[in-house]
């Protein structure tokens, strides 16, 4: 039977369960490739920063939801605050989240919908900590950005949401036509980012959904300039290296969950046929999965459990993708062999 929770304690649980995902880092074979061309163009920048040459970009294109972000927060906090630490040890006295957000040496920037080359820059100054972003001219900002760029040495500056580089129209039909991107307009703020890199301010990471691919690579400057391609595919259930690289992080997000304290043993997110449901559920992508866990967790906890379930997995699904129109159907619901896996 489920104990009674207070309104008071319903709160005080969700958000810990919510603050307890934003920190989680768990690794997995992209991620883990990412991180790797994120210290080599890092490096490549430390040893050429002088020489003013033009800077070289990364491109990680993936559905929403697949983990994009995450793998920015991770790189942070897994690699650059070490290294942070070990050259001012009195930093280890500080918020580990709060020193994420105050280091400048990797800055993530997300792009304002509808960008233009002014919003841009205001992007770029929020992120790095400017006191008066959207204060002056087009000109004035930019010299701003540049200024600031080298004063805190910026080592890696990744673009986020890049698809707002377009002005683009949404065709929406019974099939679920993707986004198009209208190429006709001016390309003003593309053109911006290709200044950044032939000034050879810093290198760049642009990340963004698949359709964004196209808006980078119609570009020949921008193509040219592309060191690299992160395969940030969602992993296949067909293709059992991928399988079984989303069953482990299945696994190691349960173990998570144990040792943080939230449960008294780690959920069954890899007992029986679970795996396979929680695949089709996210459709194999990684962010989507830990929404659906992390609604799974709040659910369990807010009845007094201290167990997670497979029913509360159920019912998180029937929440998270089947109520917010993602799938038609709960895969819990379905027969095995109707589980469409790919």
């Amino acid at each position: 039977m489920n104990k009674i929770v207070s309104p008071s304690n319903i709160a005080m649980i969700t958000s810990a369960v919510w603050t307890t995902f934003e920190s989680l880092h768990i690794t997995h074979d992209a991620l883990a490739k990412a991180h790797e061309q994120f210290d080599a163009v890092r490096l490549a920048h430390a040893k050429t920063k002088n020489n003013g040459k033009p800077r070289r970009c990364l491109c990680i294109f993936a559905p929403s939801h697949s983990g994009k972000s995450h793998t920015v927060s991770s790189y942070i906090h897994n690699t650059v605050l070490p290294r942070l630490v070990t050259e001012d040890p009195s930093l280890a006295a500080m918020d580990a989240d709060e020193l994420a957000r105050k280091q400048k040496k990797v800055v993530h920037v997300t792009l304002s919908a509808q960008a233009t080359p002014k919003s841009l820059a205001t992007d770029i100054l929020i992120a790095l900590g400017d006191p008066d972003p959207d204060k002056g001219t087009k000109p004035t900002l930019w010299g701003r950005v540049y200024k600031l760029i080298a004063k805190l040495e910026v080592e890696l500056l990744i673009i986020d949401e890049v698809q707002h580089l377009a002005n683009k129209r949404i065709k929406i039909t019974e099939t679920g036509d993707p986004i198009v991107f209208d190429h006709s307009r001016d390309q003003n703020v593309a053109d911006t980012l290709k200044v950044m890199m032939i000034r050879g301010s810093v290198p760049l990471v642009f990340m963004g959904i698949l359709q964004a691919r196209d808006l980078v690579m119609a570009s020949t400057q921008f193509k040219g300039r592309v060191l690299d391609e992160i395969d940030f595919e969602t992993p296949r259930w067909a293709v059992e290296k991928e399988r079984l690289d989303f069953m482990s992080f299945c696994g190691r997000l349960a173990l998570k969950l144990k040792e943080t304290g939230l449960f008294e043993e780690p959920p069954p997110l890899v007992h029986d046929d679970i795996p396979s449901r929680l695949y089709v559920a996210s459709r194999g992508r990684l962010g989507l999965l830990c929404r659906i866990v992390e609604k799974a967790t709040i659910l369990a906890l807010t009845r007094g459990n201290k167990v997670l379930t497979r029913k509360d997995l159920e019912e998180a699904v029937d929440i998270i993708i089947v109520g917010r129109g993602e799938l038609a159907e709960n895969p819990f619901h379905s027969a095995s062999k109707s589980l469409e896996l790919v």
